[in-house]
């Protein structure tokens, strides 16, 4: 799997807020217990630094991003700001609107587009069997969209079974041939960056939307980390760290 869910345990040196629990996802670089790398890692070190915090990193059990149960619980990062487990979620995580129901969610702190990721020997034009994450912002947008196109993609994942655990699952698929994943432009840039030349994407946008940082509905902490995102963001610190780590938005 590209990416590793993380625990970070934060303490507010000011003492404002007692201690804060922050989840975070490893999105490239290294996620070793001994030493841990890559963007969000760097991210999170400058958003926590001038929010005036300190943390401790830990893994996420069930490695899921949050998706609404058959039951009306929630699962994984959204799952864990809504049973008050975590009080910040750090991570590529999507802003959708069902998912603002529950939590809140801080400025963004970068723009994101969905995808189509093929072979690099691939063409669209070649009867690909469509693959999404299941329970993903992805699942949710194409299985929700009005737009023709997209509706038949929709019926094209249903009629193959197109559903994967993760993204990765889905990329090793798309490099036996065949397959045509959806995926996030910013996870595109991450698995570029570590396997060049092996796949690339359509022209098509399917969506714009946004990553954001998550906390519980109604906390203070929402409007500090937005004000420490929009400055890095303004200061291009963001954008330095997007470059470092080889991380565009398209492969």
């Amino acid at each position: 799997m590209l990416w590793v869910f993380l625990l970070i345990n934060v303490w507010l040196c000011s003492g404002a807020y007692g201690q804060v629990r922050v989840y975070m996802i490893h999105l490239n670089g290294s996620a070793a217990a001994d030493k841990v790398t890559g963007f969000l890692n760097d991210y999170v070190a400058a958003v926590m630094a001038q929010a005036n915090l300190t943390y401790t990193v830990t893994q996420q059990p069930d490695s899921r991003y949050g998706a609404l149960q058959a039951d009306g619980t929630w699962n994984g990062l959204v799952g864990s700001l809504v049973n008050k487990s975590a009080d910040i979620v750090a991570a590529d995580l999507t802003i959708t609107s069902i998912r603002d129901t529950v939590i809140d969610f801080t400025d963004p702190y970068t723009p994101v587009h969905l995808r189509v990721v093929i072979n690099i020997n691939a063409s669209s034009a070649d009867g690909l069997k469509y693959l999404v994450t299941k329970d993903s912002s992805d699942q949710i947008f194409i299985q929700s969209s009005k737009e023709p196109k997209i509706q038949a993609i929709w019926a094209n994942i249903q009629a193959n079974n197109g559903f994967v655990d993760n993204y990765q699952v889905g990329l090793d698929k798309v490099l036996s041939g065949g397959y045509a994943l959806i995926m996030e432009s910013v996870a595109g840039g991450a698995f570029n960056a570590a396997n060049p030349g092996v796949a690339k994407i359509t022209d098509d946008v399917l969506w714009e939307t946004y990553y954001a940082f998550g906390v519980q509905q109604g906390s203070p902490l929402r409007l500090q980390l937005s004000r420490v995102i929009e400055k890095l963001n303004a200061i291009g610190t963001t954008q330095t760290l997007f470059a470092k780590w080889g991380l565009t938005d398209r492969l």
